[in-house]
């Protein structure tokens, strides 16, 4: 089974987006290292995930996470036409916000799909019109790329994700009981990123994180956590220590051992070693760019 690589269809890694639309018959099961959702605009096709078979038509959208294999098997009526979309949550500026402020976002887009390997809705009525139109912007931006494209782009893929979430929390509010187990996940998880980002400088253990702030189990955490935020556990933290120091150095006159220290940091030689490969150059001779 092959596998497609971010680098295959990422012309620029700084822009990990691309979208198409395709009268498609089938198309080979695959495995991917980004995120994929496909809308069906006509037709009817065979859709084979993880094994699985089902029947896709018009108005379905399905947000696959990576690693998943599935694959078009046949049409089954008439001309079957997609939009097929490949990005990472990286590209969107606002992601962040997104993850705190929307309400049902962690959900959709990481618990959910984890937990199946993908997300179906079947859109119907305003929000499948809002959808298309979307979608119809989406391509345009990415296939004539007029002049701030980019900034369009985001823009609307940030208002395609806020709408089907919006359209999945209403779906889950007429089911009572759906998604209860996973809402506290997410209010958890969420809860345990903002515990992080108040106290880096501290000393933080991923067990005493995922165990005491969350109730999950630390393997759980970790797939979740690498999902959200494209960082393993220690990668994010020592991000935060590191661009603090950073401000440090640049802002004040304080000795380097000093600062690694208020950082977070407990060993300066790891210290200058994370600190050379995030910023590409040791403390000393930031500080001296940054004067």
């Amino acid at each position: 089974m092959k596998t497609l690589r971010n680098r295959d269809f990422f012309p620029r890694p700084d822009y990990p987006f691309m979208i198409t639309r395709n009268n498609i018959a089938e198309y080979p099961v695959h495995r991917h290292e980004f995120y994929e959702f496909f809308y069906v605009v006509t037709g009817k096709c065979l859709h084979v995930l993880e094994g699985k078979e089902e029947v896709v038509s018009s108005g379905d959208i399905i947000l696959l996470e990576p690693g998943r294999s599935h694959g078009l098997i046949k049409a089954v009526i008439g001309q079957f036409e997609v939009f097929n979309c490949i990005f990472l949550p990286e590209l969107l500026d606002s992601h962040a916000a997104l993850l705190k402020n929307v309400k049902g976002f962690l959900e959709f887009m990481y618990l959910e799909p984890f937990k199946k390997g993908f997300n179906r809705l079947h859109l119907s009525g305003p929000v499948n019109l809002k959808t298309l139109i979307i979608l119809e912007e989406l391509f345009l931006e990415y296939a004539k790329k007029p002049r701030g494209f980019e900034t369009a782009i985001k823009i609307l893929l940030s208002d395609l994700l806020i709408t089907l979430v919006r359209f999945n929390e209403r779906q889950k509010a007429e089911l009572p009981g759906k998604g209860g187990g996973l809402n506290r996940q997410a209010s958890a998880i969420m809860k345990s990123l903002e515990y992080i980002d108040g106290n880096f400088r501290k000393e933080i253990s991923l067990e005493d994180i995922s165990l005491n702030k969350t109730g999950i189990t630390k393997e759980y955490y970790c797939n979740i956590f690498k999902k959200v935020t494209g960082k393993t556990f220690t990668e994010y933290i020592n991000s935060l220590r590191i661009e603090y120091a950073a401000k440090l150095l640049a802002g004040s006159a304080k000795p380097v051992t000093e600062i690694a220290y208020e950082s977070g940091f407990n060993d300066l030689s790891y210290f200058n070693r994370v600190f050379k490969a995030l910023k590409g150059r040791s403390p000393g001779k930031y500080r001296e760019k940054q004067n």
